[in-house]
């Protein structure tokens, strides 16, 4: 259970959906992720599943870890500042140094549901950080919650680029992650 595949292409009678998993498979101990800043979700994502910590063998950063879409292995859970400036480009903001994404008005992009998405920021052994799209803000919650899993490639502070270009890709619907049961 919990496997993740590639789906390639949009398919029109089929409804793609992120992933809703909990944090982690050991929702009682820390990973050591508690790095909320802009280019700290790959390492929190890394520690997540290293080695040494108390292994992830499924959930939200384990499964981010291991996604290989578009025949990457670079994929990570962001961080807490990252998924804000992911949701303030979801969104339409500018996207800047800011940890927040507040003042959001509008629609959120249709390749977007607007949940509650899993960041991979720890705040204590047994809660991490959520970013709930619709509403831009966030909170610590238990690990044992289900929210949306959304990885993404790279993250460079001034530019979030939503279509896959060179400074970051994040999964679009036509390349969801799913989970197989």
């Amino acid at each position: 259970t919990g496997a993740i595949v590639s789906i390639i292409g949009l398919l029109d009678w089929f409804i793609i959906v992120d992933p809703r998993l909990k944090w982690c498979s050991d929702t009682a101990n820390s990973r050591n992720s508690y790095q909320p800043s802009i280019g700290k979700g790959r390492q929190n994502t890394a520690t997540g599943t290293a080695v040494g910590w108390q292994p992830c063998t499924s959930g939200a950063i384990f499964q981010a870890g291991n996604y290989r879409g578009g025949g990457h292995a670079d994929w990570f859970l962001p961080s807490q500042y990252e998924f804000y400036q992911l949701c303030r480009a979801v969104w339409n903001q500018t996207v800047s140094n800011a940890n927040s994404c507040s003042g959001v008005s509008g629609t959120v992009r249709s390749d977007f549901d607007g949940g509650a998405f899993w960041t991979s920021t720890e705040t204590q052994n047994k809660n991490a950080w959520y970013v709930t799209l619709n509403t831009g803000t966030g909170s610590s919650t238990p690990k044992t919650n289900v929210f949306s899993v959304r990885p993404v490639r790279a993250f460079n502070k001034s530019s979030v680029n939503l279509t896959g270009g060179t400074t970051s890709s994040v999964m679009k619907r036509g390349e969801i992650m799913t989970t197989l049961r």
